[in-house]
């Protein structure tokens, strides 16, 4: 249901998203195709696209990042492994369920995994002061993405 029809899409698109969003969805469903503002529908797509990406590299980021904890962080181990082995878990789901979404994301993930690696461990170094290489790294993207894996040194029950 349109709440108001402006005249001109592009000066809806600037005063309110949301609102342009309802109205171009109203205009495709009545088949109204010209009345469509097809710029910035396209560039909203794009956009769209851009933030799935980001969304699936974040979150392969954030479960590297606390798989490097689990695996290096000895000092920290003790008192945090519940919390990191849970943040794994809840990146997991999510992240799977994207990919299920949105099955070509897995090749994005798969070119983007060597990046996101690298940027988990400058994290991990950031916040732990202990250096990897990624030559001491004996995981892999199924690994990672095995709703079921901990690294050999966690308990698996959390």
């Amino acid at each position: 249901m349109v709440i108001f029809n402006y005249k001109n899409q592009k000066d809806l698109y600037s005063r309110d998203l949301n609102l342009w969003i309802m109205e171009t969805i109203d205009l495709l469903q009545k088949g109204n195709f010209d009345g469509v503002d097809i710029d910035n529908l396209i560039q909203e797509l794009v956009a769209m696209g851009g933030r799935d990406k980001r969304e699936v590299t974040n979150r392969l980021t954030t479960i590297i990042e606390h798989l490097l904890k689990l695996i290096y962080w000895d000092g920290e181990r003790v008192n945090n492994q519940r919390v990191w082995t849970s943040t794994i878990k809840t990146q997991r789901i999510k992240l799977l369920k994207v990919l299920q979404q949105s099955p070509s994301l897995n090749n994005y993930l798969k070119d983007n995994y060597p990046e996101c690696l690298l940027d988990a461990m400058d994290i991990f170094q950031t916040k732990t002061a202990i250096i990897v290489h990624t030559e001491d790294i004996d995981f892999n993207l199924d690994l990672i993405l095995d709703k079921n894996w901990l690294p050999a040194n966690t308990e698996t029950t959390s």
